[in-house]
């Protein structure tokens, strides 16, 4: 049998009516009140702060010491115990003392390479970056370090290892501030070449500036007659001299250097720092005089001639001399010709500044017949020369660097 109930949600459990026969309140007697809670601590209001330290000054736990409380008096102030001084110390001066600046030899034989550099644990990335050729008879190479507090002295500063096939040591100059060679500074990237006589070795020094110095301008080709060559590296003093290890009247040139950090300094024209005439004789052929003299006054396109186009001019002249010698090594006669000629028979105009493939520009030569001392030939070849403006002859040729003019767009109306 099924029952169902319906239930009503609001009487789903049911609440039994109070009964009056259980309430013991019911007889008339008095409820007792219920116990009265705790009244809520009241917020504190929001006051202004200038408001709340006038009425209230030890609202600060640690006034500062300028600003006494108002609640003291100054009698109670003049009666409190001073507060505690201390002594001021001086600073301690540092005993060490500082060491003058030195002199240290250092050494690089035909059979080893010297490297010179700062504070370097690990020096096969440093051997990679030198790209020292060697040879069977160079196997070592020597490392001198400086402290890490030398920090005018780069890393790898400095490399100077011997070139046995043209009997000479070759200076690689890597330190971004240079070294400074008998008073003239040579830059980052900078190869140099020093002849020797003997096999005994050369006593190296170098000095390198505390600040960076600028870029030079052109390269440079420098004769030293001293015995005692001085490189410095700012207060650090390596002395460099070769006494009798090289000949006195040894070359320092420069080799082939790489990216475009290999100019020197402006130095005067190489005219003024030519041989004297008594070793001229000796080096320049009359013959080679003649040659190149007839080349610029008949067979060169322009005035102002570089020294390939001379050499190149001359042998399409004449094919009979490539028997003689190569293109390149006409090109070194000429060049040789041209700077020991004597009574400035040829003209110079140096030019500074690089060309489109970051060369540098070369110089330009002309030939003066005025000052030539064979008198037949100069009247010969002078009604045939072509003699540059003086504007180009007195002043050197600047490189110009110009912008194409952009084109504006016409205006739409």
């Amino acid at each position: 049998m099924n029952i169902s109930r319906s239930y009503n949600k609001e009487n789903w459990l049911p609440t039994p009516e109070p009964s009056s026969d259980n309430d013991k309140y019911a007889a008339g007697l008095q409820k007792p009140a219920l116990p009265a809670l705790p009244p809520r601590p009241a917020l504190p209001k929001v006051a202004h702060m200038n408001h709340a330290i006038a009425t209230n000054p030890t609202i600060f736990a640690t006034p500062p010491p300028s600003s006494p409380l108002r609640s003291q008096s100054p009698a109670e102030l003049a009666s409190s115990p001073p507060a505690k001084t201390f002594a001021t110390l001086a600073r301690e001066e540092s005993n060490e003392s500082v060491e003058s600046a030195h002199t240290t030899d250092l050494f690089a034989s035909p059979t080893r390479t010297l490297v010179l550099g700062r504070g370097r644990k690990n020096w096969t990335n440093a051997q990679k970056r030198l790209e020292i050729p060697l040879s069977p008879k160079i196997d070592r190479i020597r490392h001198y370090v400086f402290p890490s507090s030398f920090s005018h002295i780069s890393r790898t500063h400095l490399s100077i290892y011997p070139n046995v096939k043209q009997n000479s040591f070759n200076i690689r100059i890597l330190g971004q501030n240079g070294i400074k060679l008998n008073g003239r500074h040579f830059s980052k990237g900078t190869r140099l070449r020093v002849s020797k006589n003997k096999d005994d070795g050369l006593a190296i020094s170098c000095l390198m500036p505390h600040k960076l110095a600028k870029k030079p301008r052109y390269k440079l080709v420098m004769k030293s007659r001293a015995k005692q060559v001085n490189l410095t590296i700012g207060d650090t003093k390596l002395a460099l001299h070769w006494s009798d290890l090289v000949h006195h009247k040894s070359i320092l040139s420069d080799c082939e250097s790489d990216e475009s950090e290999t100019e020197m300094p402006t130095t005067p024209s190489k005219r003024k720092r030519r041989s004297t005439p008594s070793d001229i004789t000796e080096e320049v052929s009359q013959e080679h005089l003649g040659l190149i003299a007839q080349t610029l006054a008949l067979n060169v396109p322009t005035s102002l001639t570089p020294i390939k186009e001379i050499a190149s001019c001359l042998l399409n002249c004449n094919p009979s001399l490539e028997k003689e010698a190569s293109l390149e090594e006409w090109e070194d006669i000429v060049q040789r010709t041209l700077l020991n000629a004597p009574g400035q028979m040829f003209g110079c105009v140096e030019r500074s500044g690089r060309d489109a493939a970051n060369r540098p520009l070369p110089n330009l030569y002309y030939y003066q017949p005025s000052n030539d001392p064979d008198r037949i030939r100069a009247q010969s070849l002078a009604p045939l020369t072509r003699v540059p403006r003086q504007a180009s002859r007195a002043g050197q040729a600047k490189q110009v660097f110009w912008k194409p003019v952009s084109i504006r767009p016409k205006k739409k109306w």
